[in-house]
Parts: C-alpha cells; structure tokens; sequence
C-alpha cells in the first residue's frame, strides 16, 4: 500500500501491504513467509540493513522475490502517489504563487512523459519478443550454420611478428591509461561506445532516470554458486511477476565463454588473456574469436533473446551457442536494459491517478522490474563491479546464504605469494628484458627494472626467511601454537616492506604501471611465443643471464619446471602488493612454509591477510539503498554485526528471524551430558586421545542406531578425530558392532569422492543393500535393508554446507563435542586480536598497535581469550559452524528428525542461546542418557503411527 507517514509529500513512505495477497507469492503463504515479506519491504523502504534468518525447508528464495519485487513495484509508483499528493495541496493552498493552472500543467507533463515511457517499454517488449519467435521458427526450418572450428594454425597464441609482445608506450605522470579503469582494452570499450550508437539508433536507448528525475532502481541478487542463482532464477519463473521481468545473469569467462579453445584453457587468467587476445584490432578475421561480435548490432541480438524470457545462466550459455555470440559480452550489454519501467495507472477525472495499484487478484504485472543476479565475487571486488558497470547508487543488494559473507570477503581479499612463483617471474621478466630493452618506450625499462627490483628483495626475503624457518622446523611433540609460532613469523605490512628495504620505490606507482601496462599478459604471450617456435625446431629456450636458477629453490631444493613451461606468475605478485597498501590495522602479513610432501620440500610463502572486512562491506552498503543479508542459518549474528556493521547505528539494522514451518512436534533437539555408562561427555581437545570416552562415544552411537531408522549422520569437529576415533573403534570391534545395525560411511577428504559416495548412502539410508565404503561387510543382507545407514562427517567439511539431508537420508544428526578452531593457526590468532581490539570494547588504540609484532605474537593467545570480545567471537565461530550442520536435518513442512548433541556444553547458556531460535525453542536437556533414549524412542514411535504423520 502507498500511504505517506508524514506530511511532507515531497518524499511519501511506503507501508508494507496489510494484505498478504498483495505480495503475489505463487501458493499460500505461511504465516511466517509473510511475516518474512513483510520485514523485508520495511526494511529496504527505511533503507536499512537487514538481518533474515529463514531455516531451510520454509521458502526463503520465494518470500525473497515476492517481497523485494512488491516493494520495487510500489516504489516504482512513487511519482504517481506525489503527483497525487500535489493535487491535494494545490486544492488546499490558498496563499499567494504560482497560479494552480501552471502547476497543473506541469502536473500533466510529468503524467504525459511517464505514459510514453510505459509505452515505449511495451513496444520495445514486444518488438523483441515478435524477434525472437520468428528467429525461432527460422531456425526450426533451417539449422544453423555451425561457429567456424579454429584450426591449428590459427591458435590464439601465435603472431606473425613480435610488435605485438611490447607494452605500448607509458608515461607514470600523464593522465591517460594503456587500459581504462573498467579493466577493458581500448578496442572494447570502443565496441561498447558502439554499442550504445547502435542502441540509440535502434530506438532501444534507455534513459538512465524516468519521470521526475528519480535513478533506475535494480535489485541485485547474488549467491555463492552459478547453482544457487540458477535456482534462484527457477523461483522467479513460479511467480506472478514472471511475465513483467527483465533478469540478467552475470557471469565469468570460464562460465560463459562459449569458444571452445578458449573455454578449455585451465586457468582463470590464460582465459581472461586469451579472450582479449582474439579481440585485438589488425588481428586477421580467422585469427579472431569467432562469436565475439563483427558489429554492434549482434550483440543487440543477443540481447533481444537474452531479455524475451528469463534465462539462467547455463540457458544464457545455450543462446550464445545457437546464436553464435559471445554469452560474457552479450549479458554485459544487456544490463543497460534491465530498468524499471511503470505500469499504467487508471486515470479518473481530471487525469490524475488515485488507484496507484492493481487489485491484489489482477492477472500477472505488465511491468518491467529490474534484477540482476551475480556470484559473490563479481559483487564483493571493487575491480569486478567497476568492470562490469555496475552502479549499485540506491540499489537493493540481497545476500543469499550470507553466513559465509565474512570469510568471502576476507579470502578475496587476500593473497599467497611463494618463493617459487616469485622465482619464475623475476625470470621470466629478467628475458623479457634482455630481448626487448632497446625497442622499449617511454617508462617501460624504468619501471620493469624496479619490478625486478621488487622481486629480487622479495627472493631474498623468502630465501632467508624459508631457510630459517625450515631450521626453527620442531621435530614433534608442542603444542600446536608453539608449532605455528616456531615456523611462522608475523609482520605488519609496513614491517615486511622495511625488511625489504625497498624505500626508493613508489609501490602504488608500480602497482598502477602492472595494471595499466599489462605487462603479466605479454610476459605469456612472449613465453607462448618462445615455446611455438622451439616446437617448430628454433633454438631452444635458455635460462636469462642473471635469473634465478629455478631447477632448485633457495629454500633447499624442490625440483621445478623451467622457467619457459609456466605461465607468468608476475599478476600473483602484482595482487600480492595490492594488499600491501592497505593500513597497518587493516591485515597482517604470515611468513611460513608449505607442507613437505614425498616428492617435495617445504616451501616459503608470504600470505596477506585480511582482518577487517568492514571497509570492503561498508562501500557496498554506502551506495546501495539496502543490504539484505539472508541465510537458512544466520545465528549467532554477533560476528556479522562486529565485523561489518561496527558504524552503523543500531535502528538502522533490521533483524527478521523467522521460526520453522514444521510442526513442533516433527523436531527432537537434545542436549546431552553424559553416555550410558554415566562418563561425562566433554570432548576438549586434551580428552579426544581418551580410548574411555572414545567408547563411550561408540555405545551411544549403537544404541542410536537401534532406535533411529534410515539415515544417520554423525559431525565430528575435525577430520584428525574422526580418523582417531574410527582407528580406535577399529582396534576394539566398536566398528563391526556398529556395522551390524547400519552401512557406514566416511565422509572423502577429496571433493571428488563425495557425489559417488553420497549416492551410496542415499541408497543405503533408504534401505537398499549396501557395503558402505569402509570395507567391511560383517552384516546379513536382512539387516543392511532394514536399518539404513550411519554417515561419519566433518564439521565444515564437504558435507556440511550445501547438501542437505531431508527426510530418510537424516532421520537423526549427532553432533561429537564442540569444533572450535585450531587455535595453532596464526591467521586465526590475529583476527582474534582484532576483534579483541576493536574499539567500543575496551582496548585503545596503542594496545591494538602492540597486539602483534614481528615474530612473536603478544599477548599470548590464550590471555587474549579471556577478553569478553575475544571470547564471544570464539565462541560464535564454534557455534555458527555447529548451526550450518545440525541445521540441514529439516527440508519441508512433512519432514521430522532427531538432533543430539553430545557435549556437557551445549547444556551452558552461552553456548544453547546460540542455536537457531526453532531449534532452540524445541531444546531438551539430558543430564543423563536414559531420558534422552525415551525421548527418541517416544518421538519415533509417534511418528510412525498413521495419525501422528506430518502433513
């Protein structure tokens, strides 16, 4: 409903719609989906950033969709509910000014401007659409001719001559750039001025504001996975709003390249590479990529197919193919389009609109809202969003599965650079050099001279550094903090750069110059080239006069490729200094060794770690109108709103938590202290070694499985236990006792060993024979079919996020102690400080200063802990990891399951206040064993009488 909350009509509120109808979701909504929609239309209308947690199984995505795109359609009429308010005010005002009629002829311009803009998109539509079905009945009569094949002798890294290898000519003080600042050549970012002539052209140009002057609004929807936004895609189409949306999926090369040679190519940078490679100006035509576009109006092409009806992005992939056009160039050209468009208003009178919404049972929006959906990092990287000209001023910005919204940040925005790869650059570019230095212009020589600079104090560092780590390297037996402080050492990014005594270079005019120049793609295409014509029988490649010798590394040996057979590591560098310039505060720099394997020994590396995501974040949320940060498991939020949210005022953050749609009587959550013999279950880290408790944890598990049929899936909080506690119970027959009453699997450590031993178990815990994949088959076939099976998993591991285990493939899920993280890890350490330090909680700013210095970490980790700040963002990473694993027990309304958790623990309020509220709310503590049997026991019984099922 459109209502103003206060008098000022120049700036009219929207109040959430009182009628659940209004939001147009495809089925009845539960009361808890409209509550959702509700809180959410409030909370992007008061421009806040929210907080929803919407357990899995309860509709998220939809009560998502439904609410965002009420509210963009409701505001999308704002004008009209002002041009209305005017109205009354001209009736009202008797005081001197402009006469009523030249405000009503404004008025009715504004109207007349807004019409032809409904009409014109309208039009448009159906213009694109009549397109698309005569190409479609065309291409039914006639199949398309293929994409010509690439030949051998066309490979994307072959030349004619070496011009094209020399940076062009660069100059540090002079305003222009090799390169724009949206990353592209000067040949694209010419396509896509022409682009836009040929847009205008065609009648399709779109203003960037309508009526009024008010921005284009678009909600952008990103996800962790293409998978994800697929999905999200699907839940559009079961909408109302189906028919009246422009959708665009953004995506990377890799996902959307359609050229095969190209799209095979390993990695993501030789992709990215190649691809501007085959776009170059003077390039031969069967040289060029063959679905990158001869003229502007292909892509307009694309575009028209692209926006006819909603694709995803492996849909998109499929209309690039049959079209012949590029899919990555083609969804970038059709952002422009995805604008809002209004719907008509019912004129009455004097043509001033008073209905200003269609009736809640009207057919499907004739509108055109705008949304975009993008994985994380396409959003999160300032590059990314500048890149693809996204402009996020005054847009809606939703993050689905947001619980990982602080690690992503923080991964993106670090970097690893190893001794080896910083080897292979200097090397690379030290020939580079040799062979090009007297046809090099303007400041190349300069600036490559003191990248090599750079690398050979790098090389020096890590060499002197690895060697010295290697012989701080214990040989066992301390502890894992005193094994991570003795082979790492610790800087601030001001230190490492003193240490490198590099002060005569300007690093951010280098950094630029590594940008703008490109030098990291011509160092690969020089190699391509060298390699091409060693094949053809010329000279082979020889180690540049002054490089490193890279058949061994400083650091005592590893055995590498020659330096001719890598691909440039300079871009590696070049993120690594990136990092650097950010604030002292901002990230740490962790100098330490790779693990030695059989065939390899360690190796130094250097890795920035970003501690603060809050500046990345708070950019995001500065443009944007509102943030929504969704996820099925949110709690305990207190991470999020620290790390992210730290200067927002507290009433600008609105907090939606929404209970399950499963009846409350289909979940059984038990907090459990202590097994059937009456041995405490307290599962620190200095008991998992106890072979008593490891029994007893091994009866429980037996008893359970006599009770709870199909699946059942245990957590244990890291592999090293799980593999210490399955060893034991081998050792002692637990495991042959446990493999009488279900299949037993263990969860692979390799991620391409799950999909196939999932199968399995889903086949096993709906009651088909199974071995499991331990090897041993010591069961009656009788027995296998009927009691299902038992799954041993890692929390956070591969199968904790992102599989979910409904119905008989989680009947029961155990959780073994408390995962709390390895505090050996010195990123994790420093992130603690951080937090430790952060202002508001005590500590000033000359105590975060001391909180790390070089080498020797102080204070000592475990004092840090005993700060509340510390110990509650400790305790909030145990326990979100918890709730993203109990939490895939339930999928839908009909579903029932049991979750125990072992651990005296879980009994404390600091750590059961902690649990999602609906299954908090559901908790029952066990001091003992034999109560939390009967309640099993009782739970399923009921479930399996007729009257007791779900429905």
């Amino acid at each position: 409903m459109l209502q103003p909350d206060h008098d000022d009509a120049a700036d009219p509120r929207l109040a959430a719609p009182a009628d659940v109808a209004a939001f147009r979701f495809p089925y009845t909504p539960y009361t808890i989906q409209a509550d959702f929609m509700r809180n959410l239309y409030e909370a992007i209308e008061h421009r806040r950033i929210g907080i929803f947690e919407s357990p899995t199984g309860t509709g998220k995505t939809l009560s998502l969709i439904c609410g965002a795109l009420t509210w963009l359609a409701d505001h999308n009429r704002r004008l009209e509910l002002n041009q209305q308010f005017l109205k009354e005010k001209i009736s009202a005002a008797n005081s001197a000014g402009d006469p009523d009629w030249v405000i009503f002829q404004e008025l009715e311009s504004q109207i007349a401007e807004q019409k032809r803009q409904q009409a014109e998109v309208q039009v448009r539509r159906a213009e694109r659409r009549a397109k698309v079905e005569a190409w479609e009945s065309a291409r039914r009569a006639k199949r398309r001719r293929p994409a010509p094949q690439q030949s051998e002798t066309n490979s994307p890294t072959a030349a004619d001559q070496d011009d094209d290898l020399l940076v062009d000519p660069y100059a540090s003080d002079t305003e222009s750039t090799l390169v724009g600042e949206d990353g592209y050549t000067a040949a694209v970012r010419h396509y896509d001025q022409s682009l836009q002539a040929a847009r205008s052209r065609s009648g399709a140009d779109d203003p960037e504001t309508f009526g009024g002057g008010d921005k284009v609004t678009r909600i952008y929807f990103t996800s962790r996975t293409h998978s994800q936004l697929a999905q999200m895609v699907h839940e559009v189409r079961k909408t109302a709003y189906a028919d009246g949306i422009r959708i665009t999926s953004l995506g990377s090369r890799r996902t959307l390249c359609i050229h095969d040679p190209v799209r095979q190519l390993k990695s993501m940078q030789r992709i990215n590479e190649t691809c501007l490679d085959l776009q170059k100006k003077g390039l031969a035509a069967n040289r060029r990529c063959p679905h990158y576009p001869a003229e502007p109006r292909q892509l307009l092409e694309f575009q028209d197919h692209a926006l006819a009806s909603i694709h995803d992005i492996e849909e998109l992939v499929t209309v690039g193919r049959e079209l012949g056009i590029c899919p990555y160039y083609g969804t970038r050209a059709s952002l422009p389009e995805v604008e809002v468009s209004l719907r008509e208003a019912e004129p009455m009178g004097d043509g001033v609109p008073t209905r200003v919404l269609p009736e809640p049972t009207s057919p499907a929006l004739q509108s055109a809202e705008p949304l975009v959906t993008l994985p994380y990092n396409l959003l999160l990287q300032k590059s990314a969003r500048e890149a693809l000209g996204i402009n996020l001023k005054d847009a809606v910005v939703i993050v689905d599965e947001a619980h990982n919204l602080v690690d992503t940040i923080t991964q993106i925005h670090s970097a690893i650079l190893t001794l080896d790869q910083v080897n292979r650059a200097a090397s690379q570019l030290t020939a580079y050099l040799q062979k090009y230095k007297s046809r090099l212009k303007g400041s190349n020589a300069i600036y490559i001279r003191q990248v090599l600079h750079l690398l050979a104090a790098l090389r020096k560092f890590l060499g002197s550094g690895g060697r010295g780590l290697i012989d701080l390297n214990p040989a066992g037996g301390d502890t894992a903090a005193a094994v991570a402080t003795a082979t790492s050492h610790l800087l601030k990014p001001n230190e490492l750069l003193g240490q490198l005594q590099i002060d005569n270079v300007n690093l951010f005019k280098v950094q630029k110059y590594l940008i703008e120049s490109q030098i990291g793609k011509k160092l690969n295409m020089f190699i391509d080239r060298r390699r091409e014509q060693e094949a053809k029988g010329g000279a082979p490649l020889s180690r540049p006069t002054g490089s490193p010798d890279l058949k061994r590394t400083e650091a005592g040996g590893d055995e590498t490729e020659e330096w001719a057979s890598q691909r440039s590591t300079l871009p590696l560098v070049e993120s690594f200094l990136m990092c650097l310039t950010h604030t002292d505060q901002d990230g740490r720099v962790i100098l330490s060794l790779t693990p030695a394997t059989p065939t390899s020994v360690p190796q130094p590396h250097l890795k920035y770690v970003l501690l603060n995501p809050h500046e990345s974040f708070q950019v995001i949320a500065d443009e944007a109108r509102s943030v929504i940060l969704a996820g099925g498991t949110m709690e305990p939020v207190d991470e999020l709103l620290a790390l992210l949210c730290r200067d927002t005022p507290a009433n600008h953050i609105h907090r939606f938590n929404c209970g399950h749609v499963v009846p409350a009587t289909s979940l059984l959550a038990l907090t459990v202290d202590k097994g059937p013999t009456g041995r405490p279950f307290k599962f620190l880290a200095d008991a998992r070694g106890d072979a008593a408790l490891t029994q007893e944890l091994g009866q429980t598990l037996l008893n359970l499985c006599n009770i709870i049929p199909n699946g059942l899936v245990c957590f244990f909080p890291s592999y090293a236990y799980l593999h210490q506690v399955h060893a034991e119970w081998q050792r002692s027959g637990m495991l042959n006792r446990l493999h009488r009453k279900k299949a037993i699997f263990t969860e692979p450590q390799t991620s391409t060993e799950v999909e196939a031993m999932l199968a399995q178990y889903s086949s096993a815990a709906m009651g088909k024979a199974t071995t499991g994949n331990n090897g041993d088959d010591a069961r009656d076939k009788k027995s296998e079919q009927a009691n299902g099976a038992l799954l041993l998993s890692v929390v956070g591991g591969k199968m904790s996020e992102g599989i979910n285990f409904g119905d008989e493939l989680g009947r029961g899920v155990v959780m073994v102690g408390l995962p709390f993280a390895n505090l050996g890890s010195l990123e994790l350490q420093e992130k603690i400080r951080f937090v430790a330090a952060e202002p508001g909680t005590g500590t000033t700013p000359s105590q975060t200063e001391s909180l790390a210095t070089v080498h020797v970490p102080c204070p000592d980790i475990h004092t840090v802990l005993q700060t509340p700040k510390a110990k509650l963002y400790y305790e909030n990473l145990c326990m979100k990891a918890v709730n993203q694993s109990i939490g895939r027990a339930i999928r839908h309304r009909g579903d029932y399951a049991v979750i125990v958790m072992l651990d005296q623990r879980f009994n404390t309020p600091r750590i059961y206040t902690k649990l999602p509220t609906w299954i908090g709310q559901r908790r029952v503590a066990c001091p003992t064993f034999g109560p939390m049997m009967a309640q099993i026991a009782r739970f399923f019984r009921e479930r399996s009488a007729p009257h007791a099922q779900p429905m």
